[in-house]
């Protein structure tokens, strides 16, 4: 599945996230974001990828985004 890297505490929310899909290289996610024209930047393998969803990013962003993660996600799950 998905796994959030960002911290959690709400004082140190931000529009930056990072995470990573449990099973894919960083560079793979970045890649795959990157096909559906959302950039990301790869942090390694163990943070996953950095996501900057600020007021420029639509809704439809972000739909894109969890869709490619939950493809992602459920290819690792079979």
């Amino acid at each position: 599945g998905a796994v959030l890297s960002s911290p959690a505490d709400p004082r140190l929310a931000s529009a930056i996230t990072t995470f990573r899909v449990e099973g894919v290289p960083a560079r793979d996610l970045q890649n795959a974001l990157w096909e559906k024209k959302i950039r990301v930047r790869a942090q390694g393998d163990e943070k996953g990828v950095r996501l900057s969803a600020h007021v420029c990013v639509a809704p439809e962003d972000i739909d894109r985004v969890l869709e490619v993660v939950s493809v992602l996600a459920a290819g690792r799950a079979t």
